[in-house]
């Protein structure tokens, strides 16, 4: 029996010999083991995913008087004129908060008609003159508007935007001296029709930045108000039919600084989100800075800024109605640099667009001041 049991055991101990042996000859990859200070080879390029065109820009064609040009400095006035003219901004009165909330990059970008009603509903007084204005003869309804949100429902959000903000900004400038009322009433016509242009192209030429664009036509009309209630009144009486280039020149040699920068030192003592003032700077320079590259965020600042130099054309006794008006002869020096982008980017999509019922319909019901028959 125990001759027995010891072969068992020698069986079991000589087949763990050969399995272990079987497992030993078993072939297997050698571990690599890479280290930090090594670098790992750099896998084949893939090929791009297709993309649009680029567009390349024409060279620059900078007039002379543009490359003569020197925007002022803030930073380099005497401190004693920069509080000088700080300390007067300060007697403009301040808009309501809510241009504050108007502003800010969530409202511009998400809100929906029924935020932006709300909004302007929670100040009375503005909500009853933009309700005033869509009720006016110059829109034509045949029924009346009781509620905001049928206003924002018949003329378009970003179009309510610009009425309220014209509104704000009016009540700043209610107490300027009233010798300087011609000038004021330029710019608040030029600001409608430029927002509205902007507004309508904005969404016929799917730019989704229309509540931006439309936002920094009104402001940049800031600072030209700003500079009319600072400079002395023999000068500032007729620099509203200057075109933009000779007003900077002017409001800078009288001042020490544009009215651009005026308005930029505007907007943030009152509060408006940063950047908003810095797309309205950015707006701003477009008349002596050209384009260095075909962006999205470019052509919103350059549609932008045409739009506003349309309005004040328009406001100057510019065309008597729309349909008269072919942007590709203006050969004005205020829109000298953007013209060029905005063909190379638009093309004859502006055109087109700038022929488009609606907005012809909505261009010359402002122009006149009376409502026009669809056809």
């Amino acid at each position: 029996m125990e001759l027995i049991l010891a072969g068992v055991a020698l069986l079991g101990v000589i087949a763990w010999l050969v399995i272990k042996w079987l497992a030993r000859s078993e072939v297997k990859p050698p571990i690599k083991r890479v280290s930090a200070a090594i670098d790992l080879p750099t896998p084949a390029p893939t090929a791009p995913p297709p993309s649009a065109s680029v567009v390349e820009l024409p060279e620059p064609q900078i007039p002379p008087a543009l490359a003569s040009f020197v925007r002022q400095d803030a930073s380099a006035l005497p401190e004693e004129q920069r509080q000088a003219l700080l300390n007067r901004l300060q007697t403009i009165p301040h808009p309501p908060r809510v241009l504050q909330q108007l502003t800010s990059p969530g409202t511009l970008q998400k809100a929906s008609s029924a935020e932006i009603a709300e909004l302007v509903m929670s100040e009375p007084a503005l909500a009853a003159k933009v309700l005033a204005t869509v009720n006016a003869p110059l829109y034509g309804l045949h029924k009346p508007v009781a509620h905001l949100g049928q206003g924002i429902t018949f003329l378009g959000l970003n179009s309510v935007r610009s009425i309220c903000m014209q509104h704000m900004l009016k009540a700043s400038f209610a107490n300027a001296s009233p010798a300087l009322g011609q000038g004021f009433e330029h710019y608040w016509q030029a600001s409608a029709i430029g927002s509205e242009l902007c507004a309508k192209l904005a969404s016929k030429l799917g730019i989704p930045e229309g509540g931006v664009m439309v936002t920094q036509v009104v402001l940049s009309f800031l600072g030209p108000m700003a500079a009319l209630t600072l400079m002395p009144q023999d000068r500032a009486r007729c620099l509203h039919t200057a075109s933009l280039w000779e007003r900077t020149q002017t409001e800078q040699d009288a001042l020490g600084i544009s009215g651009s920068t005026l308005g930029q030192w505007l907007m943030t003592s009152w509060g408006l989100p940063s950047p908003i003032v810095q797309q309205v700077a950015r707006m701003d320079a477009c008349l002596e800075q050209p384009f260095e590259a075909a962006r999205a965020e470019s052509t919103a600042t350059a549609l932008s800024y045409w739009c506003a130099r349309v309005g004040e054309q328009l406001a100057t006794g510019g065309p008597e109605r729309w349909a008269a008006f072919q942007w590709e002869d203006d050969d004005t020096l205020d829109t000298a640099l953007v013209r060029p982008y905005l063909k190379a980017v638009l093309g004859d999509r502006l055109t087109t667009t700038l022929q488009d019922p609606a907005v012809v319909q909505s261009m010359t019901t402002l122009m006149t001041g009376k409502p026009q028959a669809t056809t």
